[in-house]
């Protein structure tokens, strides 16, 4: 198609083709066989172009048949049903390949057919904007001369602007891509210089021109029926227009210079007026294509925003009017919504505020107060009303378009009084659609899926707000709202059975679901919701899991390590799955005993073994840690730092039985300990920071066993480790890989990104210490020349540490920060007389080596 559209536009350059008339023949010969199925039409369209162009007869027969036998097979709604299949918008190398092919066909269509020969031109439109959805194809357009390629469409749909509103607003919203695409759209529409409209019978306010092409208003006339001192568009008096004569009578395309904006103001206007007639219908879908578009410029540049307040601030008033009409425009009073929403992210306290008056959004009759929320008094608003009647038809753009409303502001973090507005809007989710949205009735695949996955991110948005620090305010936070309803209600039902979902039911979404690129779609919707589930319930630590399951509860268990055991599972859900488990340890007793399935024997001398059960997660994590499985390439950083993680929330929150299992098990230690005699990269922000963090709970497991197990008790395993982990040096290595992340710090003056996982480490390292100086023996921490070299390392450290801290505070002190802020924390180093514990226990007595509130005293400490 390049290579055509090349040849056709340039006089002096040939085609392969051109010169291959036996080739050509002989293609044609094939082609009409063609003709029978959809899957037909691209190429015998393309042929029939290609002979149109190349061929000395420009309508030949052949041609014309083949080109007749493509717009037959709707060779466009072809093309558009084809892209779509394939997933436009995901940016796979498939799709955007396909979209640039498709594009060029349709330039060179549009530049080298008449468009009237060529059928609905609704659906050269629609393959037109699905081809638009690919990246940088938008910038193209633009920059293209207006008589060339898709230009010719747009300049089509102009000439009928604004008789037929919708096909040039559909084409510019494909058109707006970016912010530099947004502003041209704006200016596009802002400045028009033709005006066309319908007229049954040539009216008495115009003079016309002999043979009736020409007309000139005698008058000013306004095109809309509009009061006084309202928005209005005026045509100008002595403005000519040019006639064209249909079977329904005249269409005249006015030449005067207005702005689109305005026009659409009062087309919203208009609608306002007509809400409570029979006209509100026909009149919503006109308008429709204008809000759309609103939505998706804004959406790419929210600063044209201020320039179309005049459509956006009567968009409060639709909702509150159409949301009570017979039959609720629901499309519409979703793209409504929609524009709120992207309103919302820059100003949510006005956007609510607007919104309260309205009655959309759930309410209460009386304020929030209390702990325990009830529902009493609180009504479901236009909103409630509209859901019962998207459950009936089985569709949910009004839904979908809620919740990301609420979510958007709870994430704009609302004040205190606004907050609590958002009450009831929480409860309706989490009380009305949370618990029942899985038995409604849906017509289109992955609708279910979709509000699923936005109910449980504003629930996660919920719970990661910032604490309100208000306290003057009686009335619960919405996270306490959230934690006590999902706790005591049926919506804490619901997440588990979300976390319930089994792996073939994952695999058969993704199997089933169109596009080519899978990183979008079903698949990717159901496997981000089943991660928010598990997100959601490790920060809900009161709820008991255990309870909720019931008689499913070994079942789920079960689901969950298939999953873990599974090598093509998403890695992303295992971590979430450990990371769950991790915080189960801790906070939900049961549920964890349910994961360990450990067996009890009773021993001949009154004590109990226990061993592994079938169904034991421990088995899964041993496999894991273990670095010389050969299998073990699926296991990647993070899964394997999430294994460690879970081993020390055992020892932390000592779960005697499983240690005593774990212990017992041949390698145990060995594998445990293998990342901390490795050799780690340079630290860099590059650098894979979980190894840090698995290396800090390695050492952190080292600490405890130390402490907790008498020494004499010690597994020989373990023995050797460590008289192996002194013997190679490793002291040595962590002390100077320990002192790189400060210098690191301490070069990037604070402002490193890594700051979290390197104090991870440095805890670690700072307690491997305390129990190497208290249990020498053990640590084999006995070469002088060794802890000498360590000793100094932590001075040298501490040294950079407390320039970093002193710079800083003089810097703020010279921009004129608080002149009393508090003097630098001093480093904690400790001592094996007055340190205080690994583990948190009290000191033994006061330091005399850190001199009061001066920090270290280095010759004392010496």
């Amino acid at each position: 198609m390049d290579s055509l559209q090349e040849c056709a536009l340039k006089d002096n350059i040939e085609h392969p083709l051109s010169n291959e008339p036996q080739i050509c023949k002989d293609m044609d010969q094939i082609l009409f066989t063609f003709g029978d199925l959809p899957h037909h039409a691209p190429i015998l369209l393309a042929w029939a172009l290609l002979q149109h162009t190349l061929g000395t007869d420009d309508a030949s027969p052949a041609t014309r048949k083949m080109g007749n036998t493509a717009l037959q097979l709707h060779v466009f709604q072809y093309l558009t049903k084809m892209l779509q299949g394939l997933g436009c918008g995901e940016h796979s190398c498939t799709t955007s390949t396909a979209c640039l092919c498709i594009y060029s066909l349709l330039c060179f269509v549009l530049i080298s057919i008449d468009q009237q020969t060529l059928g609905n031109q609704q659906d050269i439109i629609d393959t037109a904007c699905q081809v638009l959805t690919a990246p940088n194809l938008s910038e193209l357009f633009w920059n293209t001369q207006s008589t060339v390629g898709l230009g010719v469409l747009l300049d089509s749909v102009c000439t009928m602007f604004p008789a037929r509103l919708a096909p040039l607003l559909q084409l510019l919203s494909a058109l707006v891509s970016s912010k530099s695409t947004a502003k041209k759209v704006y200016t596009f529409l802002d400045k028009m210089s033709h005006y066309t409209e319908h007229y049954k019978h040539k009216p008495h306010d115009v003079m016309s021109h002999n043979d009736e092409t020409l007309w000139r208003r005698r008058t000013p006339k306004l095109l809309y029926a509009l009061g006084q001192g309202q928005t209005n568009l005026r045509i100008p008096q002595g403005t000519v227009g040019q006639v064209i004569s249909d079977d329904n009578g005249f269409l005249v395309r006015w030449e005067f210079s207005f702005s689109s904006w305005t026009l659409f103001t009062c087309e919203v206007e208009m609608l306002l007026h007509v809400v409570s007639t029979a006209d509100v219908i026909q009149h919503c879908h006109r308008v429709k294509p204008i809000i759309d578009l609103v939505h998706k410029v804004i959406s790419i540049d929210l600063s044209i925003a201020d320039y179309l307040l005049p459509i956006t601030s009567r968009m409060y008033q639709l909702l509150q009017r159409l949301t009570t009409v017979m039959n609720p425009p629901m499309d519409f009073i979703a793209s409504c919504v929609n524009c709120l929403t992207v309103l919302a992210t820059r100003m949510p306290a006005k956007v609510w505020i607007d919104l309260h008056h309205t009655g959309f959004l759930p309410s209460a009759a009386n304020p929030v107060s209390g702990h325990i929320i009830s529902t009493e008094g609180m009504s479901a608003g236009g909103f409630g009303t509209l859901l019962g009647i998207e459950q009936t038809l089985g569709e949910y753009n009004v839904t979908i378009s809620f919740l990301r409303l609420i979510t958007t502001l709870v994430k704009g973090q609302l004040g205190s009084t606004q907050s609590q507005g958002l009450v009831p809007c929480i409860m309706f989710v989490l009380r009305e659609m949370l618990p029942n949205y899985h038995r409604w009735r849906y017509n289109s695949h992955g609708v279910r899926e979709n509000l699923g996955y936005l109910m449980l991110n504003l629930i996660h948005a919920i719970l990661n707000l910032c604490p309100d620090t208000d306290q003057r305010s009686s009335s619960p936070s919405l996270q306490t709202l959230c934690i006590y309803t999902l706790t005591n209600t049926e919506a804490g039902q619901a997440i588990i059975n979300i976390m319930g979902i089994g792996v073939d039911t994952i695999n058969q979404v993704m199997a089933s679901q169109s596009g080519s690129s899978g990183t979008e779609g079903q698949g990717q919707m159901l496997m981000q919701t089943v991660k928010l589930a598990f997100s959601i319930t490790n920060n809900v630590a009161p709820m008991s899991v255990y309870a909720c399951l019931g008689s499913d509860a070994a079942a789920i268990r079960d689901a969950f390590l298939n999953r873990l055991e599974c090598s093509i599972e998403d890695m992303q859900i295992k971590v979430m799955t450990l990371e769950f488990l991790t915080v189960a340890v801790e906070t939900q007793p049961g549920l964890i005993e349910l994961f360990l399935n450990l067996d009890v024997k009773n021993k001949s001398d009154g004590t109990k073994e226990y061993s592994l059960g079938q169904w034991s997660c421990l088995q899964v994590v041993l496999d894991l840690i273990d670095l010389k499985k050969s299998d073990r390439f699926w296991c990647t950083p993070q899964l394997h730092r999430s294994a460690i993680a879970f081993l020390h929330a055992l020892w932390q929150d000592r779960r005697d039985s499983a240690m005593s299992v774990l212990r017992t098990k041949p390698h145990f230690w060995e594998n445990l300990t293998g990342p901390v005699f490795g050799t780690l990269v340079s630290p860099s922000d590059s650098s894979d920071l979980s190894v840090l963090e698995t290396c800090a709970f390695i050492m952190r497991i080292l600490c405890l066993e130390i402490y907790y197990v008498v020494r004499g008790s010690l597994d020989n395993s373990l023995k050797s480790i460590l008289a192996k982990f002194s013997k190679e040096g490793r002291f040595t290595y962590w002390s100077n890989y320990v002192h790189s992340l400060v210098l690191r710090v301490a070069e990037m003056e604070g402002s490193c990104s890594s700051l979290t996982e390197y104090h991870m480490l440095l805890s670690a390292w700072r307690i491997l210490l305390i129990i190497s100086t208290h249990f020498e023996d053990v640590m084999h921490l006995t070469d002088t020349k060794v802890r000498q070299q360590l000793f100094q390392d932590i001075l040298d450290g501490a040294e950079h540490l407390t320039l970093i801290r002193i710079r800083n505070l003089a810097g703020r002190r010279k921009r004129g920060g608080d002149g009393r802020a508090p003097p630098p924390e001093p480093y904690q180093a400790t001592c094996s007389q007055h340190g205080e514990g690994a583990l948190g226990w009290p000191p033994k007595a006061p330091c005399p080596h850190v001199d009061g509130d001066k920090g270290l005293n280095p010759t004392t400490l010496a």
